[in-house]
């Protein structure tokens, strides 16, 4: 493989965190892969605007630029690019967690990465390089939630295994509306959970914990509940817990289940969600409950813990979108709690699933533009 100059450029939005997660991911594994290559690699940073972006192309003197877009703004600036045509050799990716108004756009040559959940007739017509993955490419590493547990002093001495239940919330559906989680469901999940308790199936520490979403809407009206310490700024008021985690906690209890809750809280971020996950990680007999509803987290935990690590909590707050990138999982082998209105038990394929080595998905993603820079 001949010695390139490499530039990469970044177009995302600075407001987005979980656009930059995605893209940051992708750009930091893949500079990992070309660390021990004989390429120069130039990094120029982040980009929103497209003046600024196409100046920095066309004086730049690199053998080879890659533009790595992602979410809308990722589009647009890509398609300007393209029809300005600068005249560099330019290879074009685009990533996103799903199909997007205007992407069909983007010249047939574009790198896609999209979930495999996400890919449809349309895109897969037009576009020959498309990278299928499962989840979300994020930046999330061992390392990160090591550092995280180990600076949480409440849990910060724990080695042995737990049990981490993050309770589903309310999400949209593709119209917009919220699709919710309400205190009915969740109590099926704590009665679920009894039962593994008393069969010793998992761990007997229990830790519970919840985020913006849970209890986040009102079950008749719809309407946003003031939860979550969402509009209060003085850190000395004690909040009440939202009704989806209160009627869990409250179930537990009827049990007798011992727990702690880690309540998010808007006045009080980082929340404990990285922290927990890090303590998980200490010991990996650990089990992990992950809403269904939650792509980024079911992205964030795939990448690093075991499939025997974590089961998938459906429900009725799971979108078209949701159970398509569940029923994925659950095909690889990922046990799934399934909750219906007269029972909820867990299903798994581990013995049948399809044969799949799982890689995370930045990593995926990473190898394929490795290989093709090493093809030019």
């Amino acid at each position: 493989m001949k010695s390139l100059t490499i530039g990469i450029f970044v177009i995302v939005s600075a407001l987005r965190t979980g656009d930059n997660n995605q893209v940051q991911g992708i750009v930091d594994n893949l500079q990992e892969l070309l660390s021990n290559s004989s390429h120069q690699v130039n990094s120029y940073g982040n980009f929103e605007d497209g003046k600024e972006l196409t100046s920095k192309l066309v004086n730049s003197d690199n053998t080879i630029s890659l533009v790595i877009g992602v979410g809308k703004l990722g589009i647009e600036q890509i398609i300007n690019i393209q029809t300005i045509n600068p005249h560099k050799k330019i290879i074009f990716v685009w990533s996103g967690h799903q199909i997007m108004p205007g992407m069909l756009a983007m010249d047939k040559d574009t790198i896609i990465s999209l979930p495999r959940y996400a890919i449809n007739n349309d895109l897969a017509k037009k576009y020959s390089k498309i990278i299928p993955i499962v989840g979300v490419p994020n930046n999330l590493t061992e390392d990160k939630l090591n550092s995280a547990f180990n600076q949480y002093e409440q849990i910060s001495s724990i080695r042995e295994p737990i049990t981490l239940i993050i309770l589903p919330g309310d999400a949209p559906d593709s119209s917009g509306s919220p699709r919710l989680y309400t205190n009915e469901d969740v109590v099926k999940l704590a009665d679920y959970i009894g039962e593994q308790a008393k069969m010793h199936t998992i761990p007997h520490l229990i830790k519970v914990t919840n985020g913006p979403r849970t209890g986040k809407h009102d079950k008749l009206t719809k309407q946003l509940l003031d939860v979550h310490g969402r509009n209060i700024n003085d850190k000395n008021i004690e909040i009440d817990l939202d009704y989806v985690t209160e009627a869990f906690c409250h179930r537990l209890g009827q049990l007798k289940l011992n727990y702690e809750l880690y309540n998010f809280d808007f006045r009080f971020l980082p929340s404990a969600y990285y922290p927990l996950l890090g303590c998980a990680l200490q010991n990996r007999s650990s089990k992990i409950f992950v809403p269904g509803a939650s792509s980024s987290m079911l992205s964030e935990i795939s990448d690093i813990f075991p499939m025997n690590t974590y089961l998938i909590v459906e429900g009725p707050n799971m979108n078209a979108i949701h159970h398509r990138d569940v029923d994925i999982r659950y095909d690889l082998g990922v046990e799934v709690i399934k909750q219906q209105r007269d029972k909820t038990y867990s299903s798994s394929k581990r013995d049948t699933a399809i044969k799949y080595e799982y890689k995370s998905s930045a990593l995926t993603v990473a190898k394929y533009l490795h290989d093709i820079l090493k093809s030019n």
